[in-house]
């Protein structure tokens, strides 16, 4: 019936069950080679958004990012700011089309499952909230030698009203079957 026991102070009582702070608000696991994933659903429900994917590419190649409309058109103009800090190195970009869009130094996506298939956990914060602009943040490990990165991007434009994200790697090789994203919607009451 919804409803759950509760500390009224003085005793006990049924109440409605709240909501949670958490949703699932878009998943989707792979079936066969993808050069892109567009994933959509933010809205002003939640305060910020969770993304936890697990990769695997079918050829070595990098990482990258950009925001799409609600409808998954990409916002594709050079307004993306970003910086990266793996081991000793790092590496950021300026009026950029994309976020962490670079070869060679960039975010690795091996063809490697299991152990050492790469890992992006991130917070993604106001992608509905005109006073501050898009903003993701968190970590992009690999089980491998390349170890973890910290990873920050923006998009400077705070009127940008972002309904999603598009994945893509730099070289334009596919990601391999079986990789998965999901995003969860958070509050932060």
């Amino acid at each position: 019936d919804g409803q759950v026991l509760t500390s009224t102070g003085s005793g006990v009582a049924w109440e409605d069950a709240g909501g949670g702070a958490s949703a699932l608000v878009a998943s989707t696991v792979l079936s066969s080679a993808a050069a892109s994933i567009t994933l959509t659903g933010f809205s002003t429900t939640y305060d910020m958004y969770r993304i936890l994917g697990t990769f695997s590419a079918s050829a070595y190649d990098y990482f990258r990012a950009r925001w799409t409309a609600d409808n998954g058109t990409a916002h594709s103009s050079s307004n993306y700011a970003w910086n990266y800090h793996r081991k000793s190195s790092g590496n950021d970009g300026y009026d950029k089309p994309y976020m962490w869009d670079i070869t060679n130094a960039g975010l690795p996506i091996t063809h490697q499952v299991g152990t050492f298939a790469p890992t992006l956990d991130a917070i993604i914060s106001n992608p509905k909230n005109d006073n501050h602009t898009p903003t993701i943040h968190g970590l992009f490990a690999i089980g491998s030698s390349d170890g973890a990165s910290n990873i920050v991007g923006v998009y400077r434009d705070q009127d940008l009203d972002v309904g999603g994200i598009e994945l893509s790697l730099v070289n334009g090789n596919n990601f391999t079957a079986g990789t998965h994203v999901r995003i969860y919607g958070l509050n932060k009451s």
